[in-house]
Formats: structure tokens, C-alpha cells, sequence
């Protein structure tokens, strides 16, 4: 269930939620389907700095690295009609959660801890992402999911289960729970 249109005509959608939780295997396709430019938060972060997420975290901190992320988002959210697969930790900051709210349908792509670790450990590129705490992954993807889910929820207008389900099959579902709002196709 949709709870609230977008504010304004040329909002976006950004896709939040952990890591693993389809954010980028989702967008381009929903993008597809909406006929929009998407971008990926963290590769375009990368490309920037000509760095990998984990380098940027150990050269700047997390700090300057989310002080780059909101750069980058309130920059993308200024551009009308496109879809954003944002890191996992955007919704750390209160601004960013404000400006997503302002200019975005936000959806938050849910799934459980066990299911999210399960992903990871399947990622073709595991050093791309820096450790986030110092437990071992499953124990921080349980602790990581503890303090951010109640954030997304308060975030987001669509939550979306994406347990045993292709990016395709959630990107329809997308398009369609969005139709009234946003989708032409």
C-alpha cells in the first residue's frame, strides 16, 4: 500500500534498504519499465573518487564518506524522474531521510537478516563493501538490521518483501503497485 502520492509531479524513486536487498538489481530494470535514467549511489560514489566503497570508508572515514553520499544525493534527487539505488546507511542522516521523503516515492526493499546474509555470501565482489562492525557477517547484518529497519519503515512509502523473488518479478510488482503515481509502461 502506497502511503502518500509523490509531492510533487518529477519525484523520483529510491529504492533503500540493506545490503543484499536487491537495491541494485532492481533499479535499472524498474527503471526500464518507467522509461527513466536510474543511478546507483554507491557505484557513482566510486566512479567519482576512482575508489571502492571499502577504500573511500578507510581513506575518509564514515563520516566523509556519508558526507559524500548526501552530496550525491540531494544532487540526484534535484534531477526530476529517476530511479536510486541508495546505500545502505543513507537513512542514517535525518537530512537524507528528509530529502528522500521530499522528492521520492520511497520504497524499502525488506528482507530478513538471514536471507540478507545469505546474498552476501554470494556476492561476486565481497571487497567492494567495507565490514561495518567488527562481528563476524551474519551477527552484523542481524545487529545492522536492528537499528535500520525501524529507519527505513519511518522512511518509506512502499515496503516490499524481496524474499525468494527475482529483480524482474519485483520490478513489475514495482511498476505496478506505482501505476497511479508514476508508470507509463
Amino acid at each position: 500500500m502506497l502511503l502518500r502520492p509523490p509531492l510533487k509531479p518529477e519525484a523520483s524513486v529510491a529504492l533503500i534498504g540493506m545490503r543484499g536487498a536487491g537495491k541494485s538489481s532492481v533499479a535499472p530494470l524498474l527503471a526500464a519499465r518507467l522509461g527513466w535514467p536510474w543511478l546507483d549511489l554507491d557505484a557513482a560514489l566510486s566512479q567519482q573518487t576512482g575508489l571502492t566503497i571499502a577504500e573511500l570508508m578507510a581513506r575518509e572515514g564514515e563520516d566523509g564518506f556519508r558526507s559524500r553520499e548526501a552530496g550525491l544525493l540531494a544532487a540526484s534527487l534535484a534531477q526530476p524522474r529517476r530511479v536510486l539505488a541508495t546505500g545502505g546507511g543513507v537513512i542514517l542522516r535525518a537530512d537524507n531521510r528528509l530529502r528522500l521523503r521530499d522528492a521520492a516515492v520511497v520504497v524499502y526493499l525488506s528482507a530478513a537478516p538471514a536471507t540478507l546474509w545469505q546474498r552476501l555470501r554470494g556476492d561476486p565482489a565481497p571487497g567492494q563493501r567495507p565490514p561495518l562492525t567488527s562481528l563476524p557477517g551474519p551477527d552484523e547484518v542481524a545487529t545492522l538490521f536492528a537499528q535500520r529497519d525501524p529507519l527505513y519503515r519511518a522512511t518509506a512509502d512502499l515496503i516490499v518483501d524481496t524474499a525468494d523473488r527475482t529483480p524482474a518479478e519485483l520490478s513489475q510488482e514495482l511498476c505496478e503497485r506505482l501505476a497511479p503515481w508514476i508508470c507509463t509502461t
